[in-house]
């Protein structure tokens, strides 16, 4: 009897549970398979998650995450309130028709040009169709683009980031603190047209994130690095500026490039040393929704009691990069400061997305978005953990990986001197491999050697391939020998 549209589609599935090949793989793998065997018709319902786990004996969220894996590659549609089903596959020919019907696999995403490129989302995953519907209702509703918008942005949108914060990194905030702008780098260019309106002293961590630095400079200032370790950036190191810099851009809750959070104690002691020195502390809160590892870490602006901490925050890394919108939360003390700017230099964000972004963020998708590729990324992050210790265990270990869309490696000491990773970097460009080079994040001496590896953007396939062609590479520079 053949199925209809949304009939129920049962797999049948075993796994080997003393397999190193982690569960939820083995799960998506036979997934995938039998939808290739049996060809359920697109809308078909999947067993939900806790019923399957419960039928396989195995934990809800290896399902979660074998599901939101085929999801990621097309092959499923999670529906809202209907669970997971088959996907509806657009055709575009008989010829795709014909190889639906023939049984093909699930089609699989063409492979993003140069793997490993830090800080990259997986653009694949952006949730289109919530989008667009949000875009339609703000198209039909009067005033969401009016030529008379605040400076500070869109209120809706404002106030949908303030209860978002509220939720997710525990800061309590009034809308009118949030400022809309066009992206972190927007937001860090205004931020010293306000508080450096001439050329002063800003402070940057070493190793940093090297654009901040060129802004900076490039506004005309002086820019000190301040050292960082595994706690963090060092107060006593910031201590040692005299005089003491304007301002402080700090990454505490993970700390680029090198991933560290900040230690609780050094977090009070960066807010006294701005209220002692009269400075203020811009948290650059990057990609913090994605940590997988222990309790989510506050943001140091929730600890800030004096109004030391200008909050920075983005939607590129977490929702599209193409949305170049980001957000400030000021200190109640610097809102006349930035509207200043604003009324002689204008907003350069867009107020078009604006109004879709907070219905967005209102109805909830955006955090069942950020849930759903936290998942997925961190499944994505345990596989390239794995393929490295595996591949590459005896000549690069890799730094904190708790959290973030990206990972440092480091040279073993007894190669550490054959070890060039801005060589390494040029030659693996011409491989297909965007990794970046970590001494190229430090600006004031020789720096560490090593490579900052993206994960978000890519499946395993697309993974296992980055990991043959830096092997290859590695075996071409003569730091590893393949085994015959």
């Amino acid at each position: 009897m053949s199925q209809s549209r949304g009939a129920a589609f049962v797999p049948a599935l075993s796994l080997a549970r003393r397999a190193k090949r982690p569960l939820w793989l083995q799960l998506a793998d036979g997934l995938r398979s039998e939808l290739a065997r049996r060809r359920p018709p697109e809308g078909a319902l999947l067993p939900s998650t806790r019923e399957l786990a419960r039928t396989l004996g195995v934990a809800r969220g290896t399902v979660l995450a074998a599901y939101e894996q085929l999801v990621a590659e097309g092959c499923l549609a999670g529906r809202r309130g209907a669970g997971y089903v088959v996907a509806e596959l657009p055709v575009a020919g008989p010829g795709d028709g014909a190889k639906r019907r023939a049984g093909m696999p699930c089609p699989r995403p063409a492979m993003t040009p140069h793997v490993f490129r830090p800080g990259q989302p997986d653009l694949r995953l952006f949730p289109r169709l919530e989008w667009s519907r949000c875009m339609a209702r703000a198209w039909r509703r009067r005033g969401a683009w009016e030529s008379g918008a605040d400076l500070f942005g869109d209120r809706e949108l404002r106030r949908a980031i303030a209860e978002h914060l509220v939720v997710w990194r525990s800061i309590r905030t009034s809308p009118e603190q949030v400022v809309v702008t066009a992206g972190s780098i927007g937001g860090l260019e205004l931020q010293l047209r306000a508080l450096l309106p001439s050329p002063g002293r800003v402070a940057v961590e070493e190793p940093g994130y090297p654009v901040i630095r060129h802004i900076a400079s490039g506004f005309g200032h002086r820019v000190h690095g301040v050292a960082v370790d595994e706690e963090g950036l060092r107060p006593e190191a910031l201590a040692a500026l005299s005089p003491p810099p304007r301002l402080l851009v700090v990454t505490p809750s993970r700390q680029y490039p090198l991933g560290h959070l900040l230690a609780s104690e050094r977090r009070r002691v960066l807010l006294d040393w701005a209220e002692e020195v009269d400075a203020f502390l811009v948290e650059d809160d990057y990609d913090s929704e994605y940590r997988y590892l222990g309790r989510p870490v506050p943001a140091l602006a929730a600890m800030d009691r004096r109004g030391r901490v200008i909050y920075a925050g983005t939607f590129s890394k977490v929702f599209s990069a193409g949305i170049r919108l980001g957000y400030l939360v000021l200190p109640e003390k610097l809102c006349a400061p930035v509207r200043a700017v604003l009324e002689r230099f204008g907003s350069r964000a867009s107020l078009v997305p604006q109004r879709p972004l907070a219905m967005f963020l209102e109805s909830g998708a955006f955090a069942r978005h950020l849930r759903r590729t936290r998942r997925i990324y961190d499944a994505r992050r345990r596989f390239l953990l794995d393929g490295l210790a595996q591949r590459f265990g005896d000549l690069l270990h890799t730094g904190d990986a708790s959290g973030g869309m990206s990972l440092t490696l480091f040279p073993r000491p007894f190669c550490a001197n054959r070890f060039d990773d801005r060589a390494l970097a040029r030659a693996g460009a011409g491989q297909g491999l965007g990794f970046a080079a970590l001494s190229d994040h430090f600006a004031e001496g020789p720096g560490m050697q090593g490579l900052l590896l993206g994960f978000a953007a890519h499946d395993e396939t697309e993974l296992t391939r980055g990991l043959d062609r830096l092997e290859a590479l590695l075996e071409a520079v003569a730091l590893i020998r393949r085994q015959s």
